[in-house]
């Protein structure tokens, strides 16, 4: 099995993991939208449009964007609102700047691709040949459309999704993986709270007490309140934020989208010509060379729509029971605001202008910079995975 973490490191600097948001907005100088490209580190794309609504006093209902990026490394994205309004800025972690006017307004997946530029530090000799060996042979390569860590972040701090949970019917274990789980790097007052509720768990009382002593952390001290009056852990996981549960329903999804390639992959082309990579939530394959140039071609489609509770689909209705569950154990989801997604995914994908940009030494180390382009929803670094794995 392949560890990323022992063969390279990634995001060392803000600087080492830049992407650029591709989008293609007509101008229009009547238009009634204003474009906007912000460049942010540190922030999640909603941590900053928070900031930016409130320093402009705009309705964070009204500023729209295309698709959200994490707060590791640096971000260039494009963001829209109603003309009347400026959104210029500069602070400290992220800068918005006006474009030009357009005639329509961005939506979620509306961007045509991702531009990365990403550098590896302190690489192994042994995956700094590998990668050299294998870049110019990824050209026109059919990689696995994964999820990838970034998805699982609901898994620090414990083995369990908290969907699965809910699945069961388990809602006080769900309720208290939400509560409880503690991970390194959380922040340190965070980490005080959790601890404490773990420590006193069903002293409802005494946990409110607590919280309204200690800096408050998102509506845990409203979830402890309320459980004081009535210990109801199925209506407690309600007053969960919307975007947080939805959040880790899409985290169950995506495990199972994981899971449902791997088979395929696994029965196309045989464990020999796949190589295992660990990630957070357990492992990934990927195909040795040459078959990266041929899964199209042994996959069963381009596409595979991720199942909702009423589709039968064998794959999906397999690993459900592997793991103890119905297909009809997702209405309990569905019950506590936690749908799935209904879109399609592509099973496979491939990434433009795939090149070495850099390459050197530094105090000892060897470290590269590469460079590509990938469709929406694709991940930067199962690109990395699938190089260091062929």
């Amino acid at each position: 099995m392949i560890r990323e973490r022992k063969l390279y490191k990634l995001r060392s600097r803000d600087e080492d993991f830049v992407v650029e948001e591709i989008v293609s907005m007509p101008r229009a100088e009547h238009g009634r939208y204003s474009l906007y490209r912000m460049t942010k580190r540190k922030l999640t794309t909603i941590e900053a449009l928070k900031i930016l609504a409130k320093k402009k006093r705009v309705a964070l209902s009204e500023i729209s964007y295309a698709g959200l990026k994490d707060k590791h490394g640096i971000a260039v994205q494009h963001l829209t609102a109603p003309r009347r309004y400026d959104l210029s800025i500069e602070e400290r972690n992220f800068k918005v700047e006006f474009l030009y006017h357009t005639g329509e307004r961005l939506r979620l997946g509306m961007h045509l691709g991702n531009r990365f530029t990403i550098t590896l530090r302190k690489v192994k000799r042994k995956a700094y040949g590998r990668l050299l060996y294998n870049l110019p042979r990824f050209k026109g390569a059919q990689i696995p459309n994964y999820y990838d860590s970034q998805r699982f972040g609901s898994l620090r701090g414990t083995n369990r999704f908290l969907a699965e949970e809910v699945m069961r019917g388990n809602y006080e274990e769900a309720l208290r993986l939400h509560l409880t789980s503690v991970y390194r790097k959380q922040k340190g007052y965070v980490k005080r709270i959790k601890r404490f509720i773990a420590e006193h768990w069903g002293d409802w009382r005494t946990c409110r007490r607590y919280l309204e002593r200690e800096r408050s952390y998102e509506n845990f001290l409203k979830i402890v309140s309320f459980l004081e009056r009535e210990e109801d852990f199925e209506a407690a996981l309600r007053l969960i934020p919307s975007e947080m549960r939805t959040l880790y329903a899409a985290s169950y999804q995506s495990f199972i989208w994981n899971e449902a390639l791997k088979r395929m992959l696994l029965e196309a082309l045989g464990s020999s010509a796949l190589e295992e990579v660990e990630y957070l939530a357990g492992v990934l394959y990927f195909p040795k060379l040459p078959h990266v140039h041929t899964l199209k071609d042994v996959l069963p489609g381009k596409k595979l729509e991720m199942p909702s509770p009423e589709s039968r689909e064998r794959l999906f209705a397999e690993l459900l029971e592997e793991r103890g569950l119905e297909l009809r154990d997702m209405r309990r989801l569905e019950k506590l605001g936690m749908p799935l997604a209904r879109n399609e995914r592509s099973l496979l994908f491939s990434p433009e202008e795939l090149r070495l940009l850099d390459r050197g030494s530094e105090a000892g180390s060897l470290w590269l910079t590469l460079g590509f382009i990938l469709p929406p929803g694709s991940y930067a670094t199962v690109v990395l995975k699938a190089l260091v794995s062929a």
